[in-house]
C-alpha cells in the first residue's frame, strides 16, 4: 500500500492487508511510498514504529488498545502458579504468578519466519518446568525445561499439525497426534518420539485427526479421539497400544468429533465433549461413557445439552471440571460432571471463544482464553473470573536511533496500560546520564518513544520502562543499548 500525505491509523493499514488489528500481523508486509517505491518491510524482530512514515515524513505512532488475541492453548503447574499460553498467530506467554502478569517468550517465536506461530496446545509437568507445544505454522514440536524461558525445536517427529498434548506429572512421558496422521509418544521429555500405529491402523489408511489428549499422572493411561471416524481411543501402556471404545448410544460412527479431554490423576475419571453435541464422562478409564446434561438458561427444555465443547480441565481427583461452550459461556462442575453451573462472571465480560482450559491439581485455580479476546483466570474453581490482563503485559523496548551522544528508544504498547514511567542508568556506573528529551512520568497508553541526550560515546546504558494502570504495574523491564563511538 502507499501511505497518504496525512496521518493514518493502524486499522487502515491492517484493513488494507486484510489482517487482524495487530502490529505483529504486519510483519513481513511491504510498505510503499506514494510514488510506489518500496519504503520498508516490517521486520521480523522488534517492530520499529518509524517505518510507518510515508513519503511526506509524517510520523505514525499508533495508540494500541488492550491486546485481543486468539488464545488457543494453556497448561498449568499443579499448584496453579506457573502457566503457559499461546496465540494462534502470535507468541508464547508464560506466567509465574497464576496469571497476574505474563512474559512474552520470543525464544520459540524467533526460530520461525517473522517470529509468529500457531500454538494450539500445551502440556506441563506438575512443577511447571517441563513444557511441550506444537507450532502448526512451521509444523514442529517445541519443548522447554525451564518453564518456557527457552525452547528447543524438536525435529524427530517431522512436520505435522500438532493440536493437542498431554504429559505425565514428571514431564517425561508425552503424547501428541498429527491431524491427518499418527499418534506419537515420547519417554524422554520430547527429545525423541515414536510413531504409534496401533491406533492409526484402526482407521482407514492408518490416518486419524487427533486434536486432544489427556494423561494420568504416571503417564500410563491416555485418552484421545479421532475426528476421522468419530471414535474415542484409550491406552493403558503409555500409548504403545490403543483400544477403540464403543460410542455412547446417542452417537453413530463418524459423528464423534471429540477435540478436548481431561483426566483425573489416576486416569479413571475422564471427560470429553462433542463439537455440536453433548458432554460425556467416564469413571472406568474410558471403557464406558455417560452422556451428561448441561443447563443452558433461556432455552427450553432447561437441559438443552448441546454445545461446542472444545476444551476441558480437571482437578487431580476428577471432581472439579471446567469447560466452555464455544461462543457462549463457561461451565463448571463439582461432582465429576453430573451437574454443571453456568458462570456468568467471565461470560458477561465478553462471552465466547472458550477453546482451551488448564487447572491446578486442587481445581481452584483455572485459566482460559477467549479466542479473539483476552485471558481470564479464576481462584475459586470458576465461580468468579478475572480479566487476567488487568495489570498490563510488559512493553517491548527497541532502538530507533543511536549516535555518539544520544539514544532514541521506542516501545510497543503494553496490554491494558494507561501510562508508563522510565529511567536511565549507565553500565558500568559513572558514565554521563544526560538529559531527557521529555519529562519522566505518565506518557499515555499506547506506543511511543523517548530521546536521551548528552550521553557518553561508545557506552552501554540500561533503559528501564514500567507499564502501569489502575490495577498495578508490570515488573520493570530493563534493556541495554549502546551509543556509537
Amino acid at each position: 500500500m502507499a501511505f497518504p500525505s496525512g496521518e493514518i491509523d493502524i486499522k487502515t493499514v491492517c484493513d488494507e492487508y486484510g489482517v487482524s488489528y495487530d502490529l505483529l500481523a504486519l510483519v513481513g508486509k511491504n510498505i510503499y511510498n506514494s510514488d510506489s517505491s518500496l519504503f520498508a518491510t516490517v521486520p521480523s524482530i522488534e517492530i520499529d514504529l518509524d517505518i510507518f512514515r510515508g513519503k511526506y515524513g509524517v510520523p505514525f505512532f499508533p495508540s494500541l488498545a488492550a491486546v485481543v488475541a486468539n488464545w488457543s492453548g494453556f497448561a498449568s503447574s499443579a499448584d496453579g502458579s506457573k502457566l503457559v499460553a499461546g496465540i494462534n498467530g502470535g507468541y508464547i506467554y508464560t506466567s509465574t504468578d497464576s496469571g497476574a502478569t505474563w512474559i512474552t517468550r520470543d525464544s520459540a517465536g524467533t526460530i520461525l519466519t517473522a517470529g509468529i506461530g500457531n500454538w494450539d496446545g500445551f502440556a506441563s509437568s506438575a512443577d511447571g518446568t517441563k513444557l511441550v507445544t506444537g507450532n502448526s505454522n512451521n509444523g514442529y514440536i517445541y519443548t522447554s525445561w525451564n518453564s518456557g524461558a527457552t525452547w528447543i525445536q524438536r525435529t524427530a517427529p517431522g512436520i505435522g499439525q500438532w493440536r493437542g498434548f498431554a504429559s505425565s506429572a514428571d514431564g517425561t512421558k508425552l503424547v501428541t497426534g498429527n491431524v491427518g496422521g499418527y499418534i506419537y509418544t515420547s519417554a524422554n521429555s520430547g527429545a525423541t518420539w515414536i510413531k504409534r500405529d496401533s491406533a492409526g491402523a484402526i482407521v482407514t489408511a492408518g490416518i486419524g485427526n487427533w486434536y486432544g489428549f489427556a494423561s494420568s499422572a504416571d503417564g500410563t493411561k491416555l485418552v484421545t479421539g479421532d475426528n476421522n471416524n468419530g471414535y474415542i481411543y484409550t491406552s493403558t501402556d503409555s500409548g504403545e497400544t490403543w483400544i477403540q471404545r464403543s460410542l455412547p448410544v446417542t452417537l453413530s460412527p463418524g459423528t464423534g468429533n471429540f477435540q478436548g479431554f481431561a483426566s483425573s490423576a489416576d486416569g479413571s475419571k475422564l471427560v470429553t465433549g462433542k463439537l455440536g453435541g453433548y458432554i460425556y464422562t467416564s469413571t472406568d478409564s474410558g471403557a464406558n461413557w455417560i452422556q451428561m446434561s448441561v443447563p443452558v438458561p433461556g432455552l427450553l427444555p432447561l437441559y438443552y445439552n448441546t454445545g461446542y465443547w472444545a476444551g476441558f480441565a480437571s482437578s487431580a481427583d476428577g471432581t472439579k471440571l471446567v469447560t466452555g461452550n464455544g461462543n457462549f459461556y463457561i461451565y463448571t462442575s463439582a461432582d465429576s460432571g453430573v451437574t454443571w453451573t453456568q458462570r456468568d462472571s467471565a461470560g458477561t465480560a465478553g462471552n465466547g471463544g472458550w477453546r482451551r482450559f488448564a487447572s491446578s491439581a486442587d481445581g481452584t485455580k483455572l485459566v482460559t482464553g477467549n479466542y479473539g479476546g483476552s485471558i481470564y483466570t479464576s481462584a475459586d474453581s470458576g465461580e468468579t473470573w478475572s480479566y487476567s490482563n488487568d495489570t498490563p503485559l510488559a512493553p517491548q523496548l527497541y532502538l530507533i536511533e543511536a549516535t555518539s551522544s544520544t539514544l532514541r528508544i521506542g516501545w510497543i504498547g503494553a496490554t491494558n496500560a494507561t501510562s508508563y514511567t522510565y529511567a536511565i542508568t549507565s553500565s558500568p556506573p559513572g558514565k554521563s546520564i544526560g538529559a531527557l528529551f521529555s519529562s519522566p512520568g505518565a506518557v499515555g497508553s499506547g506506543s511511543g518513544s523517548i530521546r536521551f541526550t548528552g550521553l557518553s560515546s561508545n557506552s552501554v546504558y540500561n533503559i528501564t520502562i514500567t507499564a502501569k494502570n489502575k490495577y498495578g504495574e508490570t515488573p520493570s523491564i530493563t534493556t541495554s543499548f549502546s551509543t556509537l563511538a
